[in-house]
């Protein structure tokens, strides 16, 4: 009983979660800090070294593991943990490569990432990168 329970409350996305915590049929869940900010949900913050958001930590983050169902019968497939942080660039093929130099730049402004940071998505700053050279100019500042 306890088992079908709990199946119920599996959804594909965690943001389908959000019904069941305004009809009271959840009393929390995990889910993206932005995604409870901009839903206005009150959420505690784990520490940096569990809360996967930084790279500083990654080699701790490597030492955390668990296995999933994999396509066959009987398969495991092990997950380690990694930093969870998002990227941004601009295609090669892009269409319009300027707008989008401005459209990073706007972003990683200051007005831009106090956006960013008021929806739960604070920046890393300065920006990390591998390739300098592929950096348009107008934005190596924020390196």
């Amino acid at each position: 009983m306890q088992e079908n329970r709990l199946k119920e409350n599996i959804r594909p996305k965690e943001t389908d979660l959000l019904s069941l915590i305004n009809l009271g049929e959840l009393d929390y869940i995990f889910i993206y800090k932005s995604v409870a900010s901009q839903h206005v949900y009150p959420y505690l913050e784990l520490p940096d070294e569990i809360n996967l958001k930084s790279n500083q930590y990654s080699d701790l983050f490597k030492k955390a593991s668990y296995d999933v169902k994999g396509k066959a019968p009987g398969e495991k497939i092990t997950k380690i943990g990694l930093p969870m942080v998002y990227g941004l660039t601009i295609p090669n093929n892009a269409e319009n490569p300027e707008g989008a130099e401005l459209w990073i730049d706007f972003l990683l402004s200051e007005k831009g990432r106090e956006i960013m940071s008021k929806n739960g998505q604070p920046s890393i700053t300065p920006v990390e990168t591998n390739d300098q050279e592929g950096i348009p100019e107008t934005l190596k500042k924020y390196l």
